[in-house]
């Protein structure tokens, strides 16, 4: 210790002594504010002290019982903080005294008094909180004693990482009242929230273990009625005779292949992209008591349900499927197309394993990092390839990132692209990582060659002259004497796909090179020539219109998404603009992350907004859009990302002198004196698009701003000066919009 820290503890100690032991708990409460403090455990503490039963009498070293009730509480904390730091919240004593500067017998008193938050195990000290989730809260019924409940009200499916449902009513948020006592009373508030998830999995799982995957007795009853159910809607005699249900008129699932048993054998760790058979076979090992099951269910009359209905039984004197489908992972096919059946109807070799890849639309994108493997893509990423590749003119697109709450942990595109951003070189045909360094390649699938005109399927030539990509046999306006190639891409394309077939000759010594893929004009004149995809997706274009108003710099959304958080690749030079906004004020600022926040709904109600003053001010330059910071902790960054700034949940970190609102600072350094450090000692600052308009004079006293009586409205913000403000406050949601997190160090 050095003479600092030895002056700071003195006078700690001093005023603690200055204290009766009996008070300490109200004394700590003052001091701390916002901790509540486990009163079981500090008396706990405070026995063992009065006793001096504390482990071989380590209390004892210290020249006050109030000292050492402080050091308990103090070194709780410390302790939490420093084994979160590692993934699995264990540390040896060892490790923890020559890394973080923790004394041993420190750290085993507060593992003694503390049973209920660690564990010591051959000198390795353990994260171990005995917390578990409410029975009552995720029962069907309630939790009527919520107030003197001691375990979480979260919701169990999001603490697995399974829950994506904003609106689920078990809740996914840490900071509820009640939830946070819970945490603080083992000084885990202060946790984020991805790690709470995974050290409260731990405890949950192992408190709760997971049942073995089952087969849903009232589907096979047809009278489930569960809109997300837990077990497998699959026929049972299908499963206990090995893939033979052995009753011609069931209407029973059965099929492996379909898309919720997929879902459901990925969560429970069992492969999902085998034949039946396989499948069985590692179901029936995983859950024994499948096979013990009578087979009464036979004689049950079925009656088709919604799974049945859009699930028909396949062929099953012909085998076992193993036929593959694109929301697999897998995408290896004998035959590198599309099964035109699989989109338009119901594929006949499906139940004995087609040889093509079936899907639900003539096309789709696979990657591989060494072409021995080809993984299927996801749906986002498979439209904006599309979209780019129909258009001769593209040459490149940077696709959506990887959706992670869509694949499951065994899933090998997880490892492969991660969440990095990848561009795919639509000449080359290969994916980029944002480095540049790590290259895999990309391949197009698209329907089988039919009698059907399939746009998806059918290729255009174009040549590239004069800066125009033009389509073989149409006008070329920029062409002297009108330039018109007298062929279609339909012949064009009949020779291309000739066996070794190289160069297409045409009239007055033109030809075409397939291999160096050129026009060539004589010997003296080449174009290039481009071969791309009817364009088909303007119908989906023009119905997407959620896209239409959103910033054309943002990554494609499906029109689901409510939130999606881009991070910037440093060389572009939106990454610039952002730390521009930086230099006035923060000069040294050690960037180490910009992400742009994408939320449809929050950016068209800005938009709105903006559009509405406008029109009641008459002039759009009177609105006063405004880039401005906001500082907050790093807990709530997710949920303004989301539900926007909100200080009645949020709280504010300015305090409320000049308004009950959301606090926004004009200077990057201003607004960083209020964010908090994250155990990785980083800090998170918000910079936001606010609607500043009018403003006036704020005090502690308003709620909301006063009426302009210019305008005959209330003023649309409240500032600290009427003349140079430095703080914003506002108080609508539709006002401003969170745009980009940076990440500091």
């Amino acid at each position: 210790m050095d003479s600092s820290s030895a002056t700071t503890t003195k006078h700690h100690l001093t005023h603690m002594a200055a204290a009766p032991l009996t008070s300490f708990p109200a004394a700590a409460e003052s001091q701390d504010g916002d901790d509540d403090v486990p009163i079981d455990e500090f008396e706990i503490a405070v026995k063992n002290i009065s006793s001096g039963t504390s482990r071989k009498g380590s209390i004892q070293r210290h020249s006050s019982s109030e000292s050492e009730i402080s050091s308990l509480w103090v070194h709780r904390e410390k302790l939490v903080e420093t084994l979160a730091k590692y993934d699995t919240f264990r540390a040896s004593l060892l490790t923890l005294l020559e890394h973080h500067g923790l004394n041993q017998n420190a750290v085993r008193d507060a593992i003694t008094t503390y049973p209920n938050t660690f564990t010591l195990s051959d000198e390795i000290a353990e994260l171990r909180p005995k917390i578990t989730i409410c029975e009552a809260h995720i029962s069907p019924d309630f939790c009527y004693a919520w107030e003197s409940c001691d375990d979480l009200h979260i919701c169990p499916r999001y603490v697995m990482g399974d829950c994506k449902e904003d609106s689920c009513s078990l809740g996914h948020c840490w900071t509820t009242d009640h939830n946070r006592k819970i945490l603080q009373s083992f000084n885990m508030d202060r946790l984020p929230s991805e790690i709470l998830c995974t050290l409260i999995r731990g405890t949950f799982s192992e408190l709760k273990p997971v049942k073995s995957l089952d087969v849903c007795q009232s589907y096979n009853k047809a009278t489930c009625r569960r809109r997300q159910c837990s077990s497998l809607h699959i026929c049972l005699n299908f499963v206990i005779r090995g893939g033979n249900c052995g009753l011609p008129s069931c209407q029973l699932n059965h099929y492996t292949t379909e898309p919720s048993v997929c879902k459901l054998l990925e969560s429970h760790g069992l492969p999902s992209n085998r034949c039946s058979k396989d499948i069985i076979a590692t179901l029936l090992a995983q859950n024994q008591t499948l096979s013990n099951q009578s087979y009464s269910l036979r004689h049950v009359k079925r009656s088709p349900t919604a799974s049945s209905v859009n699930t028909p039984s396949p062929n099953l004197h012909k085998g076992t499927s193993s036929t593959v489908w694109s929301h697999f992972y897998k995408g290896d096919v004998p035959v590198a197309e599309i099964c035109y059946s699989s989109v338009e109807g119901k594929c006949q070799s499906e139940a004995q394993g087609c040889s093509r890849l079936h899907a639900k639309e003539h096309f789709h994108w696979q990657v591989s990092e060494s072409k021995e493997q080809w993984l299927n893509l996801q749906n986002s990423q498979v439209i904006s390839l599309e979209r780019a590749y129909c258009d001769p003119v593209q040459e490149s697109v940077t696709i959506p990132r990887l959706d992670t709450a869509l694949v499951t942990p065994t899933n090998p595109l997880l490892s492969l692209l991660g969440r990095d951003l990848w561009s795919a070189d639509l000449i080359n045909h290969n994916l980029k990582d944002s480095s540049g360094e790590k290259i895999l390649n990309l391949r197009r699938l698209c329907t089988e060659n039919t009698e059907m005109n399939v746009p998806a399927s059918t290729f255009l030539w174009y040549y590239f002259y004069d800066g125009n990509w033009v389509e073989y046999g149409r006008l070329n306006p920029s062409a002297e004497g009108d330039l018109v190639y007298d062929v279609s891409s339909e012949s064009i394309e009949v020779v291309y796909n000739r066996p070794g077939c190289q160069i297409m000759s045409l009239m007055d010594n033109n030809k075409i090179d397939f291999q160096a893929m050129v026009h060539r004009n004589g010997l003296s004149h080449k174009w290039k020539i481009r071969r791309r995809p009817k364009s088909h997706l303007e119908e989906a274009t023009t119905s997407i219109d959620h896209n239409q108003i959103l910033p054309s710099h943002w990554e494609a959304m499906d029109p689901e998404d409510r939130l999606r958080i881009v991070d910037l690749p440093p060389w572009c030079t939106e990454y610039e603009q952002v730390l521009e906004l930086l230099h006035t004020s923060l000069h040294d600022a050690k960037v180490l992350k910009v992400e742009r926040v994408q939320n449809p709904f929050l950016w068209r109600a800005l938009q709105n907004k903006i559009e509405e003053l406008s029109l009641w001010y008459g002039d759009i330059e009177r609105v006063d859009v405004r880039t401005l910071f906001h500082g907050t902790d790093v807990d709530v960054i997710k949920h303004i990302c989301t539900e926007n700034f909100d200080w009645r949940l949020h709280g504010s970190r300015f305090g409320q002198k000049y308004g009950h609102g959301a606090y926004f600072a004009t200077e990057a350094a201003r607004a960083l004196e209020y964010c908090t450090y994250d155990l990785l000692n980083q800090r998170y600052l918000l910079v936001a698009q606010v609607v500043v308009g009018t403003i006036v004079q704020g005090d502690y006293t308003m709620h909301c701003p006063p009426q302009n009586p210019v305008a005959g409205i209330p003023y649309n913000s409240t500032v600290d000066d009427e003349f140079e403000p430095t703080i914003i406050v506002k108080y609508d949601k539709q006002e401003y919009y969170p745009q980009y997190i940076i990440t500091l160090s």
